[in-house]
């Protein structure tokens, strides 16, 4: 239930922060990490990045990650 609650914002919004999926779900951080860690294992979710990571579903092409993590960035 909670695993399919962390996919699915995933699949709404791609290139999502850790952060970001803290706040929209309001779960704790540790459940966070369980239902990433177990959406990774079973490779329905990668992780693009390092420092920063952010979550995209596998299907979705890296050169399209790129851009789509650009544009998530905040501009001034």
């Amino acid at each position: 239930m909670r695993k399919g609650i962390v996919a699915d914002l995933i699949k709404k919004i791609p290139g999502i922060s850790y952060n970001e999926i803290v706040r929209e779900t309001g779960l704790s951080n540790g459940v966070i990490s369980h239902y990433l860690i177990k959406l990774m294992e079973s490779g329905e979710v990668e992780k693009e990045g390092i420092k920063r990571g952010k979550y995209f579903l596998k299907n979705i092409p890296k050169k399209d990650r790129k851009i789509i993590t650009l544009l998530r960035n905040k501009t001034n």
